[in-house]
């Protein structure tokens, strides 16, 4: 038996376009299955390091998808949608605005598939800057009780502004109106590993256990040591480009962007 392996970007048109194509395919033909491999963005990140470390003498797309027949690769979405066409005569074509929508489908599903809450922040940057649609996954199962403290004030959290970047590590957002007025986040679990994850979103403290605010810290990339006693509660799972974006801004002195506002236009709970 044939055997097609499609991995991507579930958020990617191009993606939802092969897997489409090859399930089809596959309908059809009773001699084929089919392993349909969909990611976050954060994901992808880490699936094509791998792939490219696994086989260094194949050039893969850095966004995707990465598409195998019977180990053959097809390293883009034309080449395969060309063996498609040439060995199994497919040539139905969807529109972009059709692949929107199936996308955006798609990645809702995934999303519920988590069996945790997300917060989905839309970001703005006056003047033109960084913008677009961050999405976090909370861990409920290992925090619950920052979790519920998010979920309960996320709608604090629309205007918040970005009030501090560490250039190529992290930045920090602060809510418009903050809303501890009597004591703080208490920790629950300091065993989120900074130095081998990128994408994660937590509490900015004190200094000193126990003492979490409700400003929040992003790490755009790996981050060595400090954050040992950081308590992180989520993670990105789309959007973590606009973060790296942020984090590449030019600032004052005090770690402020420069000459520019980036703030949360929307906050919503998935």
């Amino acid at each position: 038996m044939s055997h097609i392996h499609i991995a991507g970007r579930v958020l990617d048109a191009k993606f939802q376009a092969a897997r489409i194509a090859a399930e089809a395919v596959v309908a059809e033909n009773t001699d084929f299955s089919i392993t349909v491999t969909e990611l976050f963005s954060s994901d992808s990140e880490i699936y094509h390091r791998e792939l490219c470390r696994d086989h260094k003498n194949v050039e893969f797309e850095e966004k995707g998808p990465w598409i195998t027949v019977n180990g053959k690769f097809y390293t883009n979405l034309q080449s395969f949608t060309e063996y498609l066409s040439e060995v199994h005569a497919y040539d139905e074509q969807l529109t972009t605005n059709e692949l929107g929508k199936i996308s955006k489908a798609r990645f809702n599903e995934k999303v519920k598939s988590l069996g945790h809450h997300a917060v989905a922040f839309k970001i703005k940057s006056t003047p033109d800057g960084p913008r677009g649609m961050m999405v976090l996954e909370m861990f409920g199962d290992r925090v619950p009780k920052s979790c519920a403290v998010m979920e309960e004030n996320f709608k604090s959290y629309k205007r918040a502004s970005v009030i501090r970047v560490v250039q190529g590590a992290w930045c920090e957002f602060l809510p418009l109106d903050e809303f501890l007025t009597d004591g703080y986040i208490q920790d629950e679990d300091l065993g989120f590993d900074h130095n081998t994850n990128v994408g994660l979103v937590g509490w900015v403290n004190n200094g000193r256990p126990h003492t979490n605010t409700s400003r929040i810290y992003v790490t755009a990339n790996r981050i060595p040591g400090g954050f040992e006693n950081m308590q992180v509660f989520g993670r990105v799972i789309e959007g973590l480009s606009i973060i790296r974006d942020i984090c590449s801004l030019e600032t004052t002195f005090a770690q402020v962007p420069l000459g520019r506002t980036v703030s949360v236009e929307e906050v919503v709970l998935m």
